[in-house]
């Protein structure tokens, strides 16, 4: 999974800044993303969103 190790490789701080833009690029809340990201649920069209804006820019 593409968005939980790039999360994994994060600093504390760097890992707020991701989640902020990663909910309001999707469009979730922070409860929501915790738990995608515990259970691996993201939807390919979110971890592309995802790669394309936040983690390859």
């Amino acid at each position: 999974m593409v968005i939980k190790n790039y999360y994994d490789g994060l600093t504390t701080e760097e890992r707020t800044d991701f989640i902020y833009n990663v909910c309001k690029l999707c469009d979730m809340s922070i409860p929501t993303f915790y738990k995608k990201l515990r259970t691996g649920t993201f939807k390919k069209s979110e971890e592309k969103l995802v790669a394309d804006n936040l983690i390859c820019a």
